[in-house]
């Protein structure tokens, strides 16, 4: 990270289960090497893919927290910013400090929520030449008043906006369809209290397949604060699950503003004090 220079770090014990007889492999052949070339790829400057009709000036913003090593105690976190530019570049800003006391949601002071903001909004113009029109904000709990005063004062005249908190198990439901085959990608269900499921990784009809495990389990959008349509944002969740270049899936569960959250959290809290990490998302896969 201090170097500015993206490894890709490979143990023998994998090498050996590719490349000696008679050892139990942890993936496919074609899993094995799809992965590995495209971290080569992407870290070496080149672009696997990008995404084909991403919505122009709009900045997503993926913001989520980690508890920093117990040498302070574990009651300490840290905010996280991963912006994504419309190439479909993320990028990831390290926030402020915070108390965090156990079994509770971490939340942002209004004026540290303003701050974080504006260092994601300035980052995003550092490498797109641009400012954002739109600014879409993803999280996994839910708004605090003093939160959205904070983001609010950092938008400024950036007036369209959306917040949205995007969760999983919390109404604990599932649905089904006739047939063999689960239910589809893309299926979105609205509740009367304005919240509303989408499922991410489900069946692909185009595939033929649905590829995991077990019934599909939707995302929860339990918040929504703008003015943007729900199919709007449902269409964007979408696209963004595609946006993991890490992975040989077709699509991940949570949009990628939240799929590679606790990496970057475990990564960052490696960095000793007083580095300053890294922004290109390459440094942290």
């Amino acid at each position: 990270m201090s170097l500015g220079m993206p490894t890709q770090l490979i143990l023998p014990y994998t090498l050996n289960a590719y490349t000696l007889p008679n050892q139990k492999k942890m993936q496919d052949p074609a899993t094995f090497a799809w992965n590995l070339s495209v971290a080569l790829l992407y870290k070496a400057g080149g672009r696997p893919w990008r995404p084909d009709r991403m919505p122009t000036g709009t900045c997503f913003v993926g913001i989520s927290f980690y508890r920093e090593r117990q040498v302070y105690g574990g009651q300490i976190g840290t905010s996280v910013a991963q912006v994504f530019t419309p190439e479909g570049e993320g990028l990831v800003l390290k926030g402020e400090r915070f108390s965090w006391p156990f079994r509770r949601s971490p939340n942002l002071k209004k004026d540290s929520a303003k701050r974080l903001l504006e260092k994601a909004l300035a980052l995003y113009e550092q490498h797109t030449h641009v400012k954002p029109s739109r600014v879409v904000v993803h999280k996994s709990s839910k708004y605090t008043d003093e939160e959205l005063a904070g983001f609010e004062e950092a938008l400024g005249d950036i007036h369209q906006r959306d917040f949205l908190t995007i969760a999983e198990k919390a109404k604990r439901i599932r649905f089904f369809r006739l047939g063999y085959n689960p239910i589809i990608r893309g299926t979105k269900i609205a509740f009367p209290d304005k919240t509303w499921l989408l499922y991410t990784k489900a069946y692909i009809p185009f595939l033929k397949i649905y590829p995991g495990p077990r019934v599909p389990l939707p995302l929860e959008m339990i918040q929504h604060i703008g003015d943007s349509p729900e199919e709007t944002l449902a269409s964007e969740i979408l696209m963004l699950t595609k946006l993991n270049v890490n992975s040989a899936d077709f699509c991940s569960h949570f949009p990628i503003t939240l799929e590679f959250s606790r990496k970057v959290g475990s990564i960052l809290k490696e960095l000793p004090p007083g580095k300053t990490p890294q922004s290109k998302y390459l440094f942290y896969m």
